[in-house]
């Protein structure tokens, strides 16, 4: 799912000699014909606390783990409002103090592909985006190393649905989408097991006001539902955990700095949930889904079009 640009005064007017055009200009979500983007990512906080742990078992005190996920991302324009892309993450995840290199782990994540469309109709515009995910990343733990691994060892098939409308300086959007979540292994530091994770739906709403087409501040709404996670101990596919559901709201500020450089830094609030244990909210660049320790999560994106 693509995050929303929105970003906190990060860069000043003068120190950019290149400028965009003043006005709101024409937006849709998705590129034209020849458009290329790089899409880059960095956390500036992403730590976690909970009483599970990846196999979904509960532990009697809580552990701080951290993942934070730094992503290179490209989409190209097939035909106007029909492009592919790709994602590849590189995955940090830390339990405990950072920087301990026995207790974690860095390195390439299960990277993404999709195809997404729409139809631009004079109001609004109407699409959707196929993504899947690959699982490539490294799954292995050993019984030094809680941290969690770098891939999920499962793969993913998510169809989302947007709507976009760009009325002058006032942008605003809505997705819903569903992530089918197909079988795979699951590595423990003792063993291997079969396990399906729980399917997810989520949805998301928002709206971003621009200023002179230059500065947007948005504000979006998040919410992710998933079904129990189910592992296989010997006896087939069974329920572990509960099912969950997590609501929360995401600010964000974009400057323009030019006609092809957007850069943005959203923070999101720790989610409110229902039911316990850890959830993906297919928005893997925000980490897992549980309240967060101490401070809200940070992320800065930088967009290069060309």
């Amino acid at each position: 799912m693509r995050a929303l640009s929105l970003l906190f005064g990060l860069l000043s007017t003068t120190a950019w000699s290149a400028q965009p055009d003043a006005g709101p200009g024409e937006r849709h979500m998705l590129r034209d014909k020849g458009e290329v983007g790089l899409l880059l990512t960095a956390p500036g906080w992403t730590r976690y606390t909970g009483r599970y742990n990846r196999a979904g078992k509960h532990r009697s005190v809580f552990e701080r783990y951290s993942v934070s996920i730094y992503g290179l991302g490209g989409s190209v324009g097939i035909v106007d409002g029909l492009e592919v892309g790709f994602s590849l993450p590189m995955v940090q995840t830390v339990v405990g103090a950072a920087g301990d290199p026995d207790q974690s782990r860095f390195g390439l994540g299960d990277t993404t592909y999709h195809v997404a469309g729409e139809a631009r109709l004079d109001r609004i515009d109407v699409g959707g985006t196929l993504t899947t995910k690959a699982a490539n990343g490294d799954t292995a733990q050993d019984l030094n190393n809680p941290a969690w691994p770098l891939g999920t060892g499962q793969t993913d098939l998510d169809f989302t649905l947007h709507l976009f409308r760009n009325a002058g300086d006032l942008s605003v959007h809505g997705e819903i989408g569903f992530t089918k979540r197909f079988a795979g292994e699951l590595e423990t530091p003792t063993q291997t097991l079969d396990y399906e994770p729980g399917n997810i739906i989520h949805l998301e709403t928002g709206l971003t006001n621009w200023v002179n087409g230059q500065y947007g501040a948005g504000l979006a709404g998040l919410f992710h539902t998933a079904e129990a996670d189910r592992q296989d101990h010997g006896n087939g596919l069974v329920a572990v955990g509960e099912g969950t559901a997590v609501a929360s709201i995401v600010a964000s500020f974009t400057v323009r700095a030019a006609e092809f450089l957007h850069v943005a830094v959203e923070t999101r609030t720790p989610g409110i949930g229902i039911g316990t244990g850890i959830v993906d909210t297919g928005v893997p660049v925000w980490g897992r889904n549980v309240r967060t320790s101490t401070f809200p999560p940070l992320m800065f994106t930088v967009l290069v079009e060309i």
